[in-house]
């Protein structure tokens, strides 16, 4: 039982808390040693580069289906790559990953909220921003095309995968399209003054469509 704390490679006493950081700006994790190990990660204010989630990964694909895992969101979004690297192994994970949102988060990020093998948990006074990628593509006219139309097409699919039944397919095209979609914590009202379903009823909704799967 207790706490162990590592960085790294180097371990400490058991009273303290184990915590593997590559690079502390980006994100950090704490692992809790009891009968059944249990993981906090906290990704820091943006999604980065790969290469900075290696720690996470091996983490991942490590653990057991008897661990548990909670991620802590607090974030504005950022790459896309990384995102869906992360999302990938979130949900190849062998032990249960949950997503707790802890503040308002944004593009990448929240398609992360809902990439959980469970429903997240969702603190007060959040809400999650979704919108269209952005980028920049250099090279020849019909290769920018190509690149374009492709990513569009892989985005909306992600979009689609990951983020529905939470979002409508109406909300996923609008996005798509380029209109931000705000969803409020709670049942609250658009920039156009126009009622939007809030992150609470959504996933009381989501909770019941599971609950009918159960049953039958």
């Amino acid at each position: 039982g207790g706490f162990m704390t590592e960085r790294l490679i180097r371990v400490v006493t058991p009273d303290e808390v184990e915590q593997q950081v590559d690079d502390p700006n980006c994100f950090r994790i704490f692992k809790q040693t009891t009968t059944k190990n249990e993981y906090h990660i906290y990704l820091g204010e943006y999604i980065e580069e790969g290469s900075k989630y290696f720690t996470i990964f091996h983490e991942l694909d490590s653990v057991t289906a008897k661990d548990k895992v909670f991620f802590h969101l607090n974030n504005y979004g950022g790459d896309v790559s990384s995102g869906v690297q992360l999302l990938n192994k979130i949900k190849e994970c062998s032990a249960p990953v949950t997503i707790c949102v802890e503040a308002p988060v944004y593009s990448m990020a929240s398609v992360l909220a809902l990439a959980g093998h469970t429903i997240p948990l969702v603190s007060p006074h959040v809400f999650f921003m979704f919108h269209d990628y952005s980028g920049v593509e250099i090279g020849k006219g019909n290769e920018i095309h190509h690149s374009v139309v492709n990513f569009q097409n892989y985005f909306r699919t992600l979009l689609r995968t990951v983020c529905t039944p939470f979002l409508t397919k109406k909300e996923v095209a609008s996005i798509i399209k380029g209109i931000d979609l705000y969803v409020p914590y709670t049942t609250g009202l658009d920039k156009d003054g126009n009622e939007i379903k809030g992150i609470c009823e959504r996933l009381d909704e989501i909770k019941k469509l599971k609950k009918k799967k159960r049953v039958k």
